[in-house]
């Protein structure tokens, strides 16, 4: 599968595999279907309809597994080790937005770019790398990279530091081009990304070339042995999907060879 096809077919497969997209449809058709010669159907339809939210948004079945992400690798401990470089992965503004309103709009992911900002001062000799493209499927707009480098400047960081990579769509393509644009050569690198993110983000970018170390960010759940997983009412499929998504990630790039590994583990 080419990189086109294959950016679209991620598309798609993320928007068909929403868990609102699916939960959603269901209420749908079922409502539809009780009104219809089948009836029984739909209640059966709706019946699963609400089975489907109780275990998935109610239940703390989208923590947990949002959890193992998270988990899987942990802050780094970096006094007295020198890092050559650190690269940070876009996802963390809204491009049209930001285009429309001639401001920087920050979204979900917003932590991957703060905490660079404060790795950037932490090591002002580190080569310095953003990350990011057009990630929508028309493919118009301004790209993460262009956004980026204006919040960079406003925060106070000389983006003259910053290698700004701007063509890649997503994450394997992310690593791709960044290791063929620096050819690091036994360099200390940090990655950092969104924490849920990191396994798959990992496995792409060793697969890729790249000596690199994770730096996870923008947490949504506490440690595991910390907090009780807790019941959620009315319910929320936000941690869910986000899961779903990782993991099918995660499945696809072992599938394609793009990673090495199933469920990337920090080196032992």
């Amino acid at each position: 599968m080419d990189a086109d096809l294959y950016f679209l077919f991620t598309k798609l497969a993320k928007l068909m595999m929403s868990p609102y997209v699916l939960f959603i449809t269901a209420l749908f058709f079922g409502f539809v279907l009780l009104f219809s010669r089948r009836e029984r159907l739909g209640k059966k339809v709706l019946g699963a309809a609400l089975l489907f939210h109780i275990a998935f948004a109610i239940l703390p079945t989208g923590h947990i597994l949002l959890n193992t992400l998270e988990d899987r690798f942990s802050q780094p401990t970096l006094a007295g080790k020198k890092i050559d470089g650190i690269i940070v992965l876009g996802g963390s503004t809204n491009t049209l937005l930001s285009a429309a309103r001639d401001q920087v709009v920050l979204q979900g992911n917003a932590e991957r770019l703060t905490e660079f900002v404060k790795l950037a001062r932490l090591y002002p000799h580190a080569q310095l790398v953003f990350t990011g493209g057009i990630g929508l499927l028309s493919g118009k707009g301004p790209t993460e990279a262009k956004i980026t480098r204006q919040f960079f400047s406003e925060m106070g960081l000389d983006v003259e530091r910053v290698v700004f990579e701007g063509q890649a769509r997503n994450t394997v393509e992310s690593a791709k081009n960044t290791f063929t644009l620096l050819k690091p050569d036994n360099q200390n690198w940090l990655l950092v990304t969104s924490a849920r993110h990191m396994p798959r983000a990992m496995g792409l970018f060793q697969t890729a070339g790249w000596n690199i170390q994770a730096y996870p960010v923008d947490y949504l759940t506490a440690p595991k042995n910390t907090s009780a997983f807790a019941l959620s009412w009315p319910g929320d499929l936000s941690m869910f999907g986000g899961a779903v998504y990782e993991f099918a990630g995660l499945t696809v790039s072992w599938l394609r060879g793009d990673s090495l590994d199933f469920f990337p583990a920090p080196s032992k």
